[in-house]
C-alpha cells in the first residue's frame, strides 16, 4: 500500500480537483490526470501483491496522524 498525502481538494476516485498549484510544474489538476492511477501504472505489485494507493489532502492526512495521541480529550 502506498499512502499520498497531497495539498488540494482531492476527489474519492483519485483526481486533484483543485489546490495542484502547490505541487511541482505539471498538469496536475487535468481531467485526464489521476495521481493514484499513475502511481498503480508505475509500481503494479509490491512484494508480489498488487498495489493499493490511497491519497487524501494533506492538512487531513496530518490531523488524522494525531489521532492516536487523542483519546484521552474529552468531546
Amino acid at each position: 500500500m502506498i499512502g499520498v498525502a497531497c495539498p488540494g481538494v482531492i476527489e474519492a476516485d483519485g483526481p486533484i480537483v483543485r489546490g495542484g498549484q502547490n505541487l511541482p510544474d505539471g498538469n496536475w489538476e487535468s481531467q485526464g490526470f489521476n495521481l493514484t492511477d499513475e502511481l498503480v501504472d508505475a509500481i503494479p505489485k509490491i512484494n508480489n501483491h498488487d498495489t493499493l494507493v490511497l491519497m487524501h489532502n494533506d492538512c487531513v492526512v496530518q490531523g488524522l496522524s494525531q489521532v492516536p495521541f487523542s483519546q484521552d480529550i474529552v468531546h
